[in-house]
């Protein structure tokens, strides 16, 4: 283990930066990869991502213990442990314990008081939004003040309750129309027509389609996707086509679309 946690106080502290620089990474890849999506592949690239994050990681931190204790530098790396060791065993505990350990304990205690407060309140609103938009699967009880309870209850057991609560990605029958996704020359049409204001939106085999020339008409595909994909993933200018199911998102320029659409046809030919 010494390779891994260090010969000494500076192997010890490079050791505790690598494992915050995991748990970084680590959050990183959860917020951008599957909070608050439902698909299974994006479970699936989290999970793969946090075991190359653990690996790389570990490699690290190997790399950095060998570099420190077994060439050269070990010699400037003693020096600097016996320096640091020699300044700890001056001062008492007692006082280190009094001046940084207690109140950088009481401050994470505070903070982390004032998360599990915040995520409750915004889990309970979750659950609330879901009863009403929802898929409709939630118990109804006749006494509203045991519904109250289970909505407390819910909220402080989030890992078990949230697994039961599902987005459906749907559009409404009225806002849908038929968009020519197949023929480039139509699709400028459905562009001009978004430019002022008319919603192109229209359903395909896997999914649906939307031409967007329009800033209210982007905010419109960003909520429809937001729960499943990341809206950072439109990347296009406008005007742009975008396909869109709960597990798949491709966004094209209008004119990059239509080139490819005509380049497959003369390939076919």
């Amino acid at each position: 283990m010494r390779f891994v946690i260090g010969y000494g106080l500076l192997g010890h502290v490079v050791f505790v930066a690598i494992i915050i620089l995991g748990v970084v990474v680590g959050n990183i890849l959860y917020f951008n990869i599957v909070k608050d999506r439902i698909s299974s592949k994006r479970y699936v690239s989290f999970s793969i991502g946090m075991i190359l994050n653990i690996i790389i990681c570990l490699l690290l931190d190997i790399a950095a213990q060998y570099l420190l204790y077994k060439t050269f530098l070990r010699y400037l790396t003693n020096a600097i442990d016996t320096v640091v060791s020699s300044f700890i065993d001056l001062i008492k505990l007692q006082y280190i314990l009094a001046w940084f350990i207690i109140p950088i304990a009481l401050v994470f205690i505070y903070y982390a008081i004032l998360s599990v407060l915040a995520y409750m309140k915004e889990y309970q609103a979750w659950v609330e939004w879901n009863k009403k938009y929802g898929d409709g699967d939630e118990v109804i009880d006749s006494d509203p003040n045991n519904k109250k309870k289970k909505g407390f209850f819910s909220s402080i057991i989030p890992a078990f309750k949230k697994k039961e609560l599902k987005y459906e990605l749907k559009v409404n029958d009225s806002e849908l129309s038929d968009i020519p996704y197949t023929e480039p020359l139509k699709l400028m049409k459905c562009s001009k027509l978004s430019q002022k204001g008319v919603l192109q939106i229209g359903k395909t085999d896997k999914g649906y389609v939307m031409v967007v020339n329009n800033k209210d008409h982007e905010d419109k595909l960003k909520g429809l996707i937001e729960k499943f994909h990341s809206v950072n993933d439109i990347t296009a200018k406008m005007p742009y086509i975008a396909f869109f199911s709960e597990n798949e998102l491709t966004v094209d320029n209008i004119k990059d679309y239509g080139r490819k659409i005509l380049k497959e046809r003369r390939a076919k030919k």
